[in-house]
């Protein structure tokens, strides 16, 4: 079943979050509360994608909604004002979305054929797509690297603070707390 996850959340960071949590007996609710403190992100990246692409109806901006991805932000931030537009985010957005639900469906049929050395190289290399996603943003901001290292620090700090069967509330109390900031 957690293959199908893919479906609803095309957010590896959310993916990874909800099923260690899941994976440690999380209580639902705090994994819950976790996806939605962790995707607030996506007001930020929708807004600022609204306004790059100037006039659109409603239809076009709930369609596209779903699938504004950090990847697809990304690009969107790095096109030139005259390549803005509807179809060419829909462009962006069935790439990026294709590529999730094929690449997470190819993933789970091979999964079974990888050794465990590989399997958990794999694990690495999620993390290294995250930060090369970071990169760009944090040569341009030292209150951006500011941030995602403050942020990461507390929710070191309150892992190793909180009791085993509430620890799974640091990572939701840092992200609030590193939004706020």
């Amino acid at each position: 079943p957690l293959p199908f996850i893919s479906f609803g959340s095309s957010s590896m960071v959310t993916q990874i979050m909800a099923v260690g949590m899941i994976g440690t007996g999380a209580p639902m609710i705090s994994v819950v509360v976790a996806t939605f403190v962790l995707n607030l992100r996506h007001f930020i990246m929708g807004s600022y994608i609204m306004k790059r692409l100037g006039k659109t109806s409603a239809v076009q901006k709930i369609t596209t909604a779903h699938g504004i991805t950090d990847e697809a932000f990304a690009i969107i931030g790095a096109t030139p004002d005259n390549l803005c537009t509807v179809p060419y985010l829909f462009g962006i957005i069935t790439v990026t979305y294709g590529s999730w639900i094929v690449g997470t469906a190819i993933g789970a049929l091979v999964s079974v054929l990888i050794p465990p050395v590989v399997s958990d190289a794999l694990g690495i290399a999620l993390f290294a797509l995250f930060i090369s996603l970071l990169v760009p943003g944090i040569k341009k901001s030292w209150r951006l690297i500011t941030l995602v290292c403050f942020t990461g620090l507390l929710n070191s700090v309150l892992t190793w603070l909180l009791p085993d069967n509430a620890s799974s509330w640091a990572i939701i109390i840092s992200c609030i707390v590193g939004e706020l900031v």
